[in-house]
């Protein structure tokens, strides 16, 4: 069974005029976990934009203290037009 950790999953999309928003949600439990909410947040974004912006959506994990462990993003799930 996969080892019991606390993962943060963070959101953050870019709309004109506002600049970019941060949502963090933490998560308690294994990369599994952390995985389906991240992937819930990429789909919540992806229906909100559709085409029309920039968002990312991250995976960290964080240490006893409730940081993050340095390591970086576990995963990243995005979208973006260059045009």
């Amino acid at each position: 069974m996969p080892e019991s950790r606390t993962y943060q999953v963070r959101s953050r999309y870019f709309e004109e005029g506002t600049g970019w928003t941060v949502v963090n949600a933490n998560v308690h439990g294994d990369l599994y976990a952390a995985g389906r909410k991240a992937s819930e947040r990429a789909h919540i974004l992806d229906e909100r934009f559709g085409g029309d912006h920039f968002w990312t959506v991250d995976i960290f994990h964080l240490n006893d203290e409730g940081r993050e462990d340095g390591l970086g993003s576990y995963y990243q799930l995005f979208h973006g037009r260059l045009s």
